[in-house]
């Protein structure tokens, strides 16, 4: 397992501070528009992420509803052979089977569905300030509740383990994490376990804004696959001290991934 990049993104939102936030509670969601090199490869996601902290700990329950116009019922484990009547597609890291419109024009309909649920956690080994930087240590667990039969799910229960250090200043703050993926056996595919890791850099501007930028990695779960690579541009504007707006933009570098994703969120703290 390792985080998609909506995921990523969305996670990285909440990261961008709200300049009077002070609550322990936290709900985000949004539209995440993700547009792929094959022209009917397209997904528009909507992510709902449940924040929560309690002392040194924080807790991240989320889930993504999906509507995917080149989803496939099963994933090939020889990509070089298609069938006949279909045609190899790839999707995030994988290559999947999806047939052949007969008017190319019109595309493929979508798909629609919850995918997998996902529980994060970081506790708080060192506490950020001016002279020292922040140290959290990371779990995370997926749970197969989404639909394996449209595409949405692995059908197998992941964990990860990492860490996560930065630096938090009044202005700037930055921070990098890496994270060791157990990626579950998927019938029909070479599945391994797998590193990701991100690079995060925010600026406090002033006024309710907040920009920033992101690269993200996350290594192939499938070895016929490449290794996923993303830089995202970040931003956010607080509406109220309990409201906030998130824009971001990335553009995916590796031959699986999203040519462009798109994300408009909203967090509301409680």
């Amino acid at each position: 397992m390792h985080k998609s990049h909506a995921l990523a993104i969305l996670l990285i939102s909440l990261q961008l501070p709200a300049v009077s936030q002070a609550a322990d509670f936290a709900i985000t969601t949004g539209l995440v528009r993700n547009i792929f090199h094959d022209p009917y490869a397209r997904e528009l996601n909507v992510p709902i992420d449940l924040n929560i902290e309690h002392g040194r700990w924080t807790f991240d329950f989320i889930d993504t509803y999906y509507s995917r116009s080149a989803s496939a019922p099963r994933a090939s484990a020889k990509p070089d052979k298609p069938q006949s009547g279909e045609r190899a597609v790839r999707i995030g890291n994988k290559v999947i089977w999806i047939p052949k419109p007969k008017k190319p024009k019109r595309g493929i309909p979508a798909r629609e569905g919850w995918g997998d649920l996902t529980v994060n956690s970081a506790y708080n080994l060192v506490a950020a300030n001016a002279s020292r930087p922040f140290f959290d240590v990371t779990g995370g667990l997926t749970l197969p509740t989404g639909d394996m039969a449209k595409g949405f799910s692995t059908g197998a229960t992941e964990g990860s383990i990492g860490f996560n250090v930065g630096m938090a200043h009044q202005q700037l703050s930055y921070s990098a994490s890496i994270q060791r993926n157990f990626n579950g056996q998927v019938k029909g595919e070479q599945t391994q376990d797998t590193w990701s890791s991100d690079l995060t850099l925010i600026y406090n501007l002033g006024g309710g804004f907040t920009v920033g930028a992101a690269y993200d990695y996350a290594q192939a779960t499938n070895r016929r696959a490449t290794s996923s690579r993303q830089f995202s541009l970040l931003s956010s504007y607080e509406l109220t001290p309990l409201d906030k707006v998130n824009l971001n933009f990335g553009h995916g570098f590796g031959s699986a991934d999203a040519t462009q994703t798109l994300t408009l969120s909203y967090t509301h703290f409680f």
